[in-house]
């Protein structure tokens, strides 16, 4: 545990790994880049997921696309280790990713922590859920918010000596008809949580030194996916799963078309409509195999792969 402190506090004095220049796209919207001359790939993952999540979050909420929205992000971390980012969007919430310098891919709060871990943030956020519905007079039903706020800790921010978890899911109804608030966010120390890190987490975390970060892979879905879709260039990001939803955005780059999509995720399948065709994916960490159908109709078959 002591060795944790000490990795985490060298990672706070270390100067900014990546360097954020401001660059217009298009008319209406300024977006924060990152920039490293020596990890040039690496910054364009991390760019490109993070355009296309929040677009998929400026489009949901109707913002005009004639008028401007500047996207402002806080950067809790920024080492040769991980990045951390919170955006907020238009619907004045926040949201939160952390991203492997090495790769520029997303890491997921299942590849920091242990099974074990998991466990553990789930029972902890439940009786914290728990005792907030008790403070506000509200009646906790077992079931249903139980399932839903142990489903709900992905939306989490990783700060120098702190792990953070926003759940927003669980909104229930009362017998009045009154939405109560969501559970609040959720505060612990990494070093009471060191006990509970996975390999990956030791390694973004400097307690240990292999394997070297280029060598770790993301257990999670979420992401981005590169690859053609009838002969064009598209991009594919997955947000973490959500229960048994999955959310997302495909933008194609040669049209610059954004397609914002959520669907059922079950056994790795999902199925996006798009007015008269659709497509329909199986999805793993590593790679998408899917479909364009029109109907019962196969159109065409393509593959896309994480960078």
């Amino acid at each position: 545990m002591l060795f944790l402190i000490w990795a985490i506090q060298a990672i706070a004095q270390r100067k900014d790994y990546f360097s954020i220049r401001q660059v217009a796209l298009g008319n209406a919207h300024d977006y924060p880049e990152f920039y490293h001359k020596r990890a040039k790939k690496t910054a364009k993952n991390i760019n490109e997921y993070l355009q296309l999540a929040v677009s998929k979050r400026i489009i949901e909420a109707g913002v005009d696309s004639s008028g401007a929205y500047n996207l402002v992000y806080t950067i809790p971390v920024n080492s040769q280790r991980i990045l951390s980012v919170s955006c907020p969007t238009p619907q004045d919430t926040a949201r939160h990713f952390l991203f492997n310098a090495a790769t520029g891919a997303l890491i997921s709060i299942q590849d920091i922590f242990t099974p074990n871990g998991i466990a553990y943030l789930k029972r902890q956020m439940l009786r914290r859920y728990q005792e907030q519905l008790k403070n506000n007079g509200q009646e906790y039903k077992q079931k249903s918010q139980e399932k839903c706020i142990k489903a709900d800790i992905q939306e989490f921010q990783l700060t120098t000596d702190s792990l953070i978890i926003f759940p927003g899911y669980c909104y229930t109804i009362d017998t009045s008809g009154k939405m109560p608030a969501p559970p609040q966010k959720a505060g612990f120390p990494l070093a009471f949580l060191s006990q509970y890190l996975s390999e990956y987490g030791k390694v973004i975390l400097g307690v240990n030194k292999k394997p070297k970060l280029k060598k770790l892979h993301s257990i999670s879905v979420a992401g981005l996916y590169r690859g053609k879709i009838d002969a064009e260039d598209v991009l594919l990001q997955l947000n973490a799963p959500i229960e048994q939803s999955l959310s997302g955005t495909l933008y194609f780059i040669k049209s610059q078309k954004s397609i914002p999509f959520i669907g059922s995720f079950k056994n790795n399948q999902l199925d996006i409509p798009n007015r008269t065709e659709r497509l329909s994916l199986s999805i793993y960490p590593g790679a998408i195999s899917g479909q364009r159908k029109a109907g019962n109709k196969i159109l065409s078959n393509f593959t896309l792969n994480r960078p």
